[in-house]
């Protein structure tokens, strides 16, 4: 015979100790993991903030015109008014560095999804996304690089309007308060711009509300799924809400683009309920080849970039084309080659400025909170006007200023709204 016993334990909840714990400390280097966490996100920040305004300055001066200037001598600018032609270069820059990565570092695996995903998702995304970065571009032909990152901040007002166009939001009349706060310091900011230009305006507009549509897409097929677009395309106009991001905005796929810094932060917490999850590393794949994904919701950035950039490459192509045929044949960019050359090396440039923002991007909103994102993102904006003012000494006035001043104002309070709402539910 055999006796059998069971014996049960109850585990007991230890008591919090009243003296504080000591911090966690690296078995390597013997350092405090807060602190070095504290380090990263302060490198990752600064560099954030480094990079977005050095890419503003840089699409400014790049495609800057000084031929037309009163003084062409004090005139900063290469003058490559090719916004379009611009874009197109970089993403196909994009395109092949995404392609080595996945490729041929095997750092993802390569993303495998059905035809109806890929036409559903990928393609208006992509459409979206070329559509945001030519007309941002295209805008610094006609407006201070100051005076479009203050555009820039209303960008909350655009992502409000098209959620709740998208159903994804309600309307409350605190919100409807913050987006009047933030529409009426643009208007003032509008008014005391010294260079205003409405065609400019009216792109930059335009631009922010490719970024909303974008940022609602992203929503929509990583809360809801591919059967949220039914009810979409019955609100709005067929493919006129898409997206799937990051943030890119600035946003996980924060590509080459002139996006200033707020639109990132106040995007922020809209992309704290869609997180994208992380493709699995490439010596993680199992034996047998995985099934292709139903959506695109499971796509790391890097697969969802490696997907997107040359269909939106290939759909701003006859643009680009069109858009330079007339003019750059008979320009210096063609028929010097010294001119030529250099050109193509500050193209290049850009797409490593643009990719390093990204990264960076990705480190910062993976180790800070809402409240850092908002603190940041205002830190960019206020730090990219001051830079433009001392690159190109634009006029600043007092209702700039005073403009901008609203904006961040209603900024924070937009993100701290949405991130009680958040905390709420």
């Amino acid at each position: 015979r055999f006796r059998f016993s069971v014996v049960v334990k109850r585990e007991v909840p230890a008591r919090p100790s009243p003296l504080p714990t000591m911090a966690v400390r690296d078995p390597v280097t013997g350092k405090s993991e807060v602190w070095l966490d504290a380090t990263k996100l302060a490198l990752s920040a600064l560099g954030v903030i480094f990079c977005s305004t050095a890419l503003i300055i840089y699409n400014r001066w790049f495609l800057k015109d000084c031929t037309h200037a009163p003084d062409p001598s004090t005139c900063k600018g290469w003058g490559f008014p090719f916004p379009l032609l611009l874009t197109f270069s970089h993403l196909c820059m994009i395109s092949a560095v995404c392609f080595v990565l996945v490729r041929v570092l095997k750092v993802v695996e390569p993303p495998r999804i059905t035809q109806s995903a890929f036409m559903r998702g990928v393609v208006p995304f992509a459409f979206l996304v070329s559509a945001e970065i030519a007309l941002s571009n295209s805008g610094f032909l006609y407006l201070e690089a100051s005076f479009i990152a203050i555009v820039k901040c209303a960008s909350p007002v655009a992502v409000y309007a098209v959620s709740v166009l998208a159903g994804l939001d309600g309307f409350s009349w605190s919100m409807f308060g913050i987006v009047s706060l933030i529409s009426g310091g643009l208007g003032l900011a509008s008014i005391g711009e010294a260079n205003f230009s409405l065609k400019g305006f009216l792109i930059v507009i335009a631009a922010t509300f490719m970024s909303a549509m974008r940022i609602t897409l992203s929503q929509i097929l990583t809360q809801h799924g591919p059967s949220k677009l039914e009810v979409v395309d019955e609100v709005t106009d067929k493919d006129d809400l898409f997206r799937i991001e990051d943030d890119d905005d600035d946003a996980h796929t924060v590509l080459v683009t002139s996006s200033s810094s707020s639109s990132a932060a106040a995007a922020s917490i809209e992309k704290t309920s869609s997180e994208i999850q992380t493709g699995a590393p490439a010596g993680s794949a199992a034996s047998a080849p995985a099934p292709p994904n139903h959506s695109t919701a499971d796509l790391s950035p890097l697969q969802v970039m490696y997907l997107q950039t040359p269909v939106s490459a290939l759909l701003l192509l006859p643009l680009a084309l069109f858009s330079a045929y007339e003019h750059l044949p008979g320009s210096r960019f063609v028929n010097d080659w010294d001119f030529m050359v250099a050109t193509c090396v500050i193209i290049v440039a850009g797409v490593g400025l643009g990719l390093a923002m990204s990264a960076l991007n990705l480190q910062f909103v993976k180790l800070s909170s809402a409240l850092a994102l908002t603190v940041v993102g205002v830190l960019k904006t206020a730090v990219t006007i001051a830079m433009s003012w001392w690159t190109f000494q634009n006029e600043l006035t007092a209702m700039n200023l005073g403009g901008f001043g609203l904006c961040i104002l209603g900024v924070v309070l937009y993100n701290c709204e949405k991130y009680r709402l958040l905390a709420g539910s």
